[in-house]
């Protein structure tokens, strides 16, 4: 699930900020959070899963 809001070009580092800026979106999540955002979330979660998950398993 991650991968569709990682995919979701809402920047592009290598222009300059106002052409970068051109890029951005409406916030979709709370009308505060764009979609880069949401991917920061949802792979903050992922991460955390992954290790939960390994942890457990070494126990």
């Amino acid at each position: 699930m991650a991968f569709a809001f990682y995919f979701n070009n809402v920047s592009q580092w290598e222009d300059t900020p106002a052409a970068s800026r051109s890029l951005n979106h409406k916030c979709v999540l709370l009308e505060f959070y764009d979609y880069h955002d949401i991917w920061h979330f949802l792979s903050a979660a992922g991460m955390f899963f992954a290790f939960l998950i390994k942890y457990t398993f070494e126990c």
